[in-house]
């Protein structure tokens, strides 16, 4: 796993980003993502929270996160229990293609 701690982020900011490793050309598509608005600004509310767990990867897994995305959140908490992967990396690898919509 890698991670990346971003400073100076601004609220009510579009932010676009990309992973991989460009001297390689192995670069991922381009990813957003909006810092969420100061309290008490306008435009604070409806402010959309997606909660998510277990959810594996079957057709059932498929169609929750088909809902989940047609709410329109504006953030996602994904709680645990992911992929069910066991330490497999090509069930990790299908995960991650499958959830890749919804962030």
């Amino acid at each position: 796993l890698h991670g990346a701690l971003l400073t100076g982020l601004q609220p009510s900011t579009t932010y676009y980003y990309s992973c991989g490793d460009a001297d390689m050309g192995k670069m991922s598509r381009v990813f957003s993502f909006t810092v969420p608005a100061l309290p008490n600004s306008t435009n604070t509310y409806p402010f959309r929270i997606g909660l998510l767990g277990d959810i594996g990867q079957t057709i059932n897994s498929v169609v929750t996160q088909d809902r989940l995305i047609d709410s329109r959140p504006d953030i996602v908490l994904n709680v645990g229990d992911l992929s069910y992967a066991d330490g497999e990396q090509p069930r990790w690898d299908s995960w991650g293609r499958m959830i890749e919509p919804l962030f």
